[in-house]
């Protein structure tokens, strides 16, 4: 019997809603179907009365089994015509607040789920401000449909698996800078992700500050071959499997206490905040702004809602505090989680030590261990 290709497509969209109060401690409010939904950045003052901004990230997924349906809120704001983000409460997965500088210079990139006004196919131009998202999700889906070809190799070997793929939409609404990752041993599917993003046409640009910019996108691709159970098959990982039963069982290791790490300073009052070594040649007024820029991108790469939890409707806030060593190492993590929230707390370790080793912070002009938290809220749509 023939097989016919299945691609199933997650495609993440954004809205701009009201930013929490700080969450600098516990004490005060608070990245497939996974990825960041909403980043918001409003304008504070500090402790000291001086303007801050901070930003909002907002991460969601859908849940895998039937509940029944909540009221929704919204508020809708603006023209008609106009292609601004509305404020749009929704029951999501929030990922803490990245305190930035007060800066009045945007971002080269903005991300998609920042900008003030997203890029826009041209047949959602004049669909009401409430209706653009959706229309943007609904073009986006017909040209991929309209346009995927399962790669006949992959098909044949049953490889299989997502993509990941992320390009901008430069200030003409042309796509460039397009970047893919997939599957270990997916490069055919990469390659054909590519091709599909790089066939869009040619879209609205998108302004922030009432300037057209380039805008950053991502969109997950999930290749998958019907009546292929569990992860795509490939003669390696067969290999893989044979030589896994051949091997001679081995004893766990004995688990080695984390040494606690002294001498810690705050994030917020470090005079060098460590950084990701991409950021190494940003400038003093820069480096929050690529400091916050590159978390953001490491939660939208590697978060995943625990399944588990999902299925059995597992929600509630998990506060994540880590060191970044002298060393530039993530050590000393601790979780605090709702009652019952094991899993939400291993995933949001997992997800913090998976963070690459950063340029050390300094104090006084010598190497620091920084202490820095991360709140995270976990929550199911509907």
């Amino acid at each position: 019997m023939m097989r016919f290709p299945l691609l199933i497509i997650a495609i993440l969209f954004s809205f701009i809603a009201t930013a929490q109060e700080q969450c600098a401690t516990p004490d005060e409010s608070i990245a497939d179907p996974n990825s960041i939904t909403k980043c918001a950045v409003e304008e504070v003052k500090g402790a000291d009365g001086s303007a801050k901004k901070q930003v909002s990230i907002e991460v969601s997924t859908r849940r895998r089994v039937v509940r029944k349906n909540k009221s929704a809120v919204s508020a809708i704001g603006g023209s008609n015509n106009s292609h601004q983000l509305a404020n749009v409460k929704k029951k999501t997965l929030l990922v803490g607040k990245l305190e930035l500088e007060d800066s009045g210079e945007a971002l080269k990139k903005i991300p998609f789920n920042i900008v003030e006004e997203i890029p826009l196919f041209s047949k959602c131009e004049s669909q009401p401000l409430i209706k653009q998202a959706k229309c943007f999700e609904e073009q986006m889906n017909k040209h991929i449909l309209k346009n995927f070809k399962y790669p006949e190799e992959a098909l044949k070997n049953e490889i299989q698996g997502r993509v990941l793929v992320q390009f901008t939409i430069n200030e003409n609404g042309a796509v460039q800078d397009i970047r893919m990752r997939g599957p270990k041993g997916g490069e055919l599917l990469e390659k054909e992700a590519k091709r599909l993003v790089t066939e869009l046409p040619k879209f609205i640009p998108g302004k922030h500050n009432g300037k057209v910019v380039k805008v950053k996108y991502g969109i997950p691709i999930t290749f998958k071959v019907p009546g292929s159970k569990g992860k795509a098959k490939t003669k390696r990982a067969v290999v893989a499997r044979k030589v896994i039963k051949k091997a001679p069982v081995k004893k766990a290791a004995p688990v080695v206490k984390e040494a606690r790490l002294t001498n810690i300073i705050k994030f917020n009052k470090v005079q060098s905040i460590p950084q990701f070594k991409a950021c190494a040649n940003a400038s003093d007024f820069e480096r929050l702004n690529c400091f916050n820029e590159r978390m953001i991108s490491h939660i939208q790469r590697n978060f995943n809602y625990p399944e588990v939890a999902a299925r059995k409707n597992i929600e509630g806030r998990v506060w994540v505090t880590f060191v970044i060593s002298k060393e530039g190492k993530v050590r000393n993590v601790q979780m605090r989680g709702p009652k019952d929230g094991h899993l939400l707390e291993l995933e949001a370790k997992r997800m913090v030590t998976k963070l690459p080793t950063f340029i050390p912070g300094k104090q006084n002009g010598e190497l620091a261990n920084v202490q820095y938290t991360i709140p995270i809220n976990f929550k199911l749509n509907d």
